[in-house]
């Protein structure tokens, strides 16, 4: 048997990056690192965490994310975060020190040493879409985050609630955050949630607290608002929309310029197709229960249709095997 390791955060070791577990935010999250495990060992090859190789011979090391001293031996790189959080997972005078690059970020992929793969996956035979009945209104779930970086979408969310808030709809927020004060200048964040009396008032009127099953709680809307961290990688799609499509929610979604290449446009209501909130949300109030039935029906063809893939997590692991195994 040859060894071969995966570079983890601590939470993760002893192999706990292969445990399948369910949990509220993303659930089965590491099918694609099972999926990875098994077929590395199909060739004789164990993947481990990296405090269950040590004294071993290792043939080569995957870091997820590139925050990490690379090894003496074969490195790999998965990019997982954008540029707002980790800025060298996407800065191609960074990838020195490794043999290939596993993105999503298709302004970087060359398809010899940057290859096109995608962290966020699903293992869509462990995922049922909610039944839904009677459902209504729009939902927000998401923690409460704020970024000074360029290139966040933050801000966007603090918009739509701003704009739903103000116009009495029937909206709820759920998520980690909301009742505590947020700022981008994380000193001034960390001060005032320490000092409760100074903290400024916030309208939480819509705040319905944390959920256990953030896709049970959200198929209880009609809408739900669909907003990535950042828009400005191609190829970036997360958890955000499907969250929303497993839910059998419509999302009302904001995400990378060219979603239309991987996602039917017919699935969802994308917002930089509005001029501003009041047109997009006299669209969605005057949709016709044939028209919100079409959009679910094509999210049913999406899902049974080859494009589904790319956000498959047993196709993404068995693209950066081959891709690894090509070089030893």
């Amino acid at each position: 048997m040859k060894y071969a390791t995966i570079y983890v955060p601590d939470y993760l070791k002893n192999n706990r990056l292969f445990s399948d577990f369910y949990n509220r935010y993303n659930f089965y999250v590491n099918s694609k690192y099972i999926f990875l495990k098994n077929y590395f060992i199909k060739y004789g090859i164990e993947l481990n965490t990296q405090d269950l190789n040590i004294n071993k011979k290792i043939i080569f090391t995957i870091y997820l994310d590139n925050i990490y001293r690379t090894s003496k031996h074969l490195n790999y790189l998965i990019v997982r975060e954008p540029s707002i959080i980790y800025p060298s997972n996407h800065d191609i005078n960074k990838f020195n020190h490794y043999k290939k690059i596993f993105t999503y970020n298709d302004k970087l992929i060359d398809n010899n040493r940057i290859i096109k793969y995608n962290s966020q996956c699903f293992d869509f035979k462990k995922i049922k879409i909610q039944k839904t009945i009677n459902q209504e209104g729009y939902t927000l779930i998401t923690s409460n985050k704020k970024s000074n970086k360029n290139g966040e979408n933050y801000s966007l969310r603090y918009e739509l609630i701003d704009f739903l808030n103000q116009n009495n709809f029937n909206f709820s927020i759920y998520g980690r955050g909301w009742s505590q004060y947020n700022s981008k200048n994380k000193l001034v964040e960390s001060f005032l949630n320490r000092v409760p009396f100074l903290r400024p008032k916030q309208n939480l009127k819509n705040y319905k607290g944390e959920v256990y099953d953030k896709r049970k709680t959200g198929s209880k809307h009609l809408f739900h608002l669909s907003i990535e961290n950042t828009k400005i990688h191609n190829g970036l799609i997360t958890e955000k929309l499907f969250d929303s499509f497993f839910s059998n929610s419509i999302p009302i979604y904001s995400g990378p310029e060219n979603i239309k290449d991987y996602v039917p446009e017919d699935t969802f209501i994308n917002i930089d197709n509005f001029d501003n909130f009041n047109d997009l949300f006299s669209f969605t109030e005057n949709l016709k229960q044939e028209q919100i039935m079409n959009y679910k029906y094509a999210r049913e063809m999406f899902f049974n249709s080859d494009k589904i893939k790319y956000f498959d997590a047993e196709y993404n692991s068995r693209v950066l095997a081959k891709s690894i195994l090509n070089d030893l």
